[in-house]
């Protein structure tokens, strides 16, 4: 069975929102909100690099992040928030770390590490970061080459990230350091984008390329979400 055809349909949709911010210049990251049988209930994307967007969300400006534009989709109440999930393709930054607590929902997935802005080690920090009952999933092995990969192609495109940062994720994830400037290299994303390529074909084209070394005994990524 293909990757894709083993992501969770939360997963399928996260990635489809990280691709379309690729293709409008944004940094690729997508998220979903879904509720306690995995429907989802809102989805959104980093919007950076995007001129508009819908009533209420946020683009053009260093604050349009993908957590921020999902959580502030989600209308409900406040008992059925704290049943839901975010579920985004990288770790959340302090920003979005921050609005993920303090928007009532508790349980928080996320499919790649951000060695430079990741934060959810701030859980427990500080007496008011200590008080709900949060829980948080990641990373998720399969994914995380993945979504590493296209964040760093999205950093060496146009000057994006600075020279030290590139090299510190470089360091950090040498994996996707290395498959990021062989396909940069190669033209791969310029045709993709070009050719209006979607999610699907783009996770397809790059499969035989993420293959994790290992993963865990027992491990099943068509299970990594809430189940109803």
């Amino acid at each position: 069975m293909s990757l894709w055809d083993r992501m969770p349909y939360v997963w399928k949709v996260c990635t489809e929102q990280a691709w379309m911010a690729f293709m409008e210049g944004s940094v690729p990251v997508g998220a979903v909100v879904a509720n306690a049988n995995g429907e989802v209930v809102a989805r959104d994307r980093n919007r950076i690099g995007e001129k508009t967007c819908a009533p209420q969300q946020i683009a053009g400006h260093r604050l349009a992040h993908a957590e921020m534009n999902v959580l502030l989709r989600v209308r409900c109440q406040r008992d059925s928030q704290e049943t839901y999930a975010l579920y985004t393709a990288l770790e959340p930054c302090p920003l979005c770390m921050g609005a993920f607590y303090m928007s009532g929902l508790r349980c928080l997935y996320y499919a790649a590490r951000d060695g430079h802005a990741g934060s959810t080690n701030l859980l427990g920090k500080t007496p008011y970061l200590s008080l709900k009952p949060v829980t948080v999933h990641g990373p998720c092995l399969e994914l995380e080459a993945l979504f590493q990969t296209l964040h760093l192609v999205y950093g060496m495109s146009e000057g994006r990230f600075s020279p030290w940062l590139i090299e510190r994720f470089v360091q950090l994830y040498p994996k996707a350091g290395l498959l990021s400037r062989n396909l940069l290299d190669e033209g791969y994303f310029a045709r993709a984008v070009a050719q209006r390529a979607t999610a699907r074909d783009m996770v397809s084209d790059l499969a035989p390329l993420l293959e994790p070394e290992a993963l865990p005994e027992h491990h099943d990524l068509s299970t990594w979400a809430l189940q109803g």
